[in-house]
């Protein structure tokens, strides 16, 4: 019988200036049009933004970030450093990222994804959000659709119920936790 995987918790904390040169080095590993440093620190500035970063034993391996919008979430950027992929960590940002929007009241979330982006399309349908529609040469190099999710009810006691299960077996510290 094999034993299973035990995968190190990761620690979200809220992304600063100073840890912009290691958010740009994932960035540029992760993204074939990258956010630039200064789009980074205009978000730092933002009322509107929420970032976090993850770390594994004081290493910076990953980061997500959103806009609250009225009553939504609006996930801009979810990244993890190639070497750690596959071990849930991206989940686990983006399900801190869905639980802090809840948090503050936020009623739905919406992302956009390239459209060949399976991985990342089955994730979103895991927690939730279905697509509504594209965004036609969204993407470029290469150029490609992105298409456009939502998640209702982010705020419903089911939504929160539905976020406690997803939890499970998800490792990680929040901020508020």
């Amino acid at each position: 019988m094999v034993a299973p995987r035990v995968v190190p918790p990761i620690v979200l904390s809220p992304m600063r200036a100073d840890h912009l040169d290691q958010v740009i080095a994932i960035e540029r590993l992760s993204y074939s049009s990258p956010w630039t440093r200064g789009a980074f620190a205009a978000e730092l500035s933002n009322a509107a933004a929420f970032y976090l970063i993850a770390t594994l034993d004081d290493a910076l391996i990953g980061y997500g970030g959103s806009w609250s919008v009225i009553d939504e979430t609006h996930i801009t950027t979810v990244a993890v450093h190639p070497d750690f992929r596959g071990n849930r960590y991206g989940e686990a940002i983006l399900h801190a990222m869905l639980d802090a929007g809840k948090r503050h009241g936020m009623e739905r979330a919406t992302l956009e994804v390239r459209a060949s982006n399976q991985a990342a399309i089955a994730l979103y349908q895991k927690y939730g959000f279905v697509d509504v529609g594209a965004r036609p040469n969204y993407y470029k190099d290469p150029v490609e659709d992105g298409l456009i999710m939502w998640l209702e009810g982010l705020a419903s006691p089911r939504y929160e119920l539905r976020l406690k299960e997803l939890r499970k077996g998800l490792n990680y510290v929040a901020p508020w936790d």
